[in-house]
This record gives structure tokens, C-alpha cells and sequence, in this order.
């Protein structure tokens, strides 16, 4: 089942929010695309955070922690 992004600060959607994007996406999918979202909601991302805390900061601003 496909997350649903949560709007931006001004109601839009992420720009690079992947269509489809799940669990799976979220927890192995490429790290890059992790980032690039954080980025449109304006968290930290990329090094020098790990790949764990980068996806769990994504899973916790869309409401879907990680186990």
C-alpha cells in the first residue's frame, strides 16, 4: 500500500515525492531518493547522518515510524 505524502508548509506536495512510494521504498529503496524528499520539506539530509536515521526522519514526518 502507497504512503500518502503530507502537504507542505503552503498545502503543495513535495515535488519529488515518488508515485507508489511505500514501505519497501521506504525502507530499501535508494537512499537518494530519501534525501531528495527530506529535502522538499526542508529536514536534514545526506551525510553525515546514516542511512537508518535519514529513513526513520522521513517515517516520522509522514506518520509512518519505522519498527
Amino acid at each position: 500500500m502507497a504512503y500518502i505524502a503530507v502537504p507542505l508548509d503552503d498545502g503543495t506536495l513535495p515535488p519529488n515525492w515518488p508515485a507508489g512510494f511505500n514501505r519497501d521504498d521506504l525502507v530499501e529503496g535508494p537512499i537518494g531518493v530519501i534525501d531528495t524528499v527530506l529535502n522538499d520539506y526542508g529536514l536534514p539530509h545526506g551525510a553525515p547522518a546514516g542511512l537508518f536515521v535519514r529513513r526513520n526522519a522521513l517515517a516520522r514526518h509522514i506518520g509512518a515510524p519505522r519498527a
